[in-house]
């Protein structure tokens, strides 16, 4: 037995009971499902409530103010409602997939039954009813929560090829939540990596996001690697960290991508070119957050002071520019009377 007062502890937002109680009031149901019951019996504190409902997309967007409608097709409406933003998807059956992502077609289903078969594990194929309390969970999930594994729902390696961003899932859960995988999900990871189809760089970039900011972060990535995943996604693996990492997801990335031809590497994962030169500044300044984020405006002479000694111009930008690199590469020591004593001693006569 589970421990209801988890259910009933979750701190449910009004607006989605509130939700809920809509959808009803026009003949149909609606649960909470997936994420935020599984947080809850992990004692995490739920940040997004998901809806599942009977109800068809057509229906939810006449009932409510539509955020955005681009899943439309895939069965799922964006809404907001007393503040709050709520994605509902309306129940669906399993369909071929036939590009490693989506389905082809999608099959709309009025029972939750159908809708919790077709999610990727168990601890995700959980619903719940603020309104009436029902609570279901046919695939064990709260077990495999308690002894912290991850169980697909139903066969892996067909849950993983239906959907290819799935195993960059399984990663990021085990780097967030400490769990152990079941040796058919090994099978199934081993067998994929041999002939993958990979989802867009960006959606695996963003599962990746949150792996590295897991509290298990390294172990999965080593699994990961194991695993045969890591070299298709960056093709160098980096050594072992020789310090803490900051719990910074730039820090972390450029790690990870330390061993690569890194401005090629991340433009292929669609990073900003304001991320690509922040992690080259990193690799460049070994990971020293003193170094990397001290800059021209923490310098303890003004400028003011510097062009009362004479520097102008160029010349200004060309004796602060020194002053940053000989502090971060700590050959100077920041302190006013040891960088006047540089400057008078070395730039006192600027071309």
């Amino acid at each position: 037995m589970f421990d209801q007062s988890i259910l009933k502890n979750m701190m449910i937002p009004s607006a989605i009971i509130s939700v809920v109680k809509i959808i009803e009031h026009h003949g149909f149901e609606a649960f909470i499902v997936g994420g935020a019951i599984r947080d809850a019996f992990f004692g995490r504190v739920p940040n997004e409530f998901d809806l599942a409902t009977n109800a068809t997309p057509s229906d939810i967007s006449n009932w409510f103010h539509v955020v955005s409608d681009a899943g439309k097709k895939y069965g799922t409406i964006t809404i907001r409602h007393e503040r709050h933003i709520v994605e509902i998807t309306t129940y669906r059956q399993d369909a071929d997939y036939t590009n490693g992502r989506h389905p082809e077609t999608v099959v709309f289903s009025s029972t939750i039954m159908d809708d919790l078969t077709r999610r990727d594990f168990t601890m995700n194929a959980l619903a719940y009813s603020p309104i009436t309390g029902q609570f279901i969970d046919n695939f064990g999930g709260v077990e495999h929560i308690r002894s912290r594994r991850l169980v697909c729902v139903g066969k892996p390696l067909d849950r993983f090829s239906d959907d290819m961003l799935r195993p960059f899932r399984c990663f990021r859960f085990m780097a967030q939540l400490g769990l152990v995988v079941s040796p058919s999900i090994c099978h199934a990871l081993a067998t994929l990596s041999t002939r993958l189809v990979l989802p867009s760089m960006l959606r695996i970039r963003h599962e990746m996001d949150r792996l590295l900011m897991g509290q298990y972060w390294q172990s999965a990535l080593g699994f990961m690697q194991k695993m045969g995943w890591w070299d298709p996604i960056i093709n160098a693996a980096p050594s072992a960290p020789s310090m803490p990492l900051p719990n910074d997801r730039l820090f972390r990335w450029a790690w990870a991508l330390s061993g690569t031809n890194l401005p090629e590497v991340a433009k292929k994962l669609e990073f900003s070119k304001a991320d690509i030169r922040f992690m080259a500044h990193v690799l460049t300044w070994q990971f020293d957050e003193a170094a990397i984020y001290f800059n021209v405006n923490d310098l303890c002479v003004t400028s003011t002071e510097l062009i009362q000694m004479g520097f102008q111009g160029p010349a200004l930008g060309q004796v602060q520019g020194d002053l940053v690199r000989l502090i971060r590469e700590k050959k100077l020591n920041h302190n006013e009377r040891d960088v006047f004593d540089y400057l008078n001693n070395r730039h006192s006569q600027p071309e």
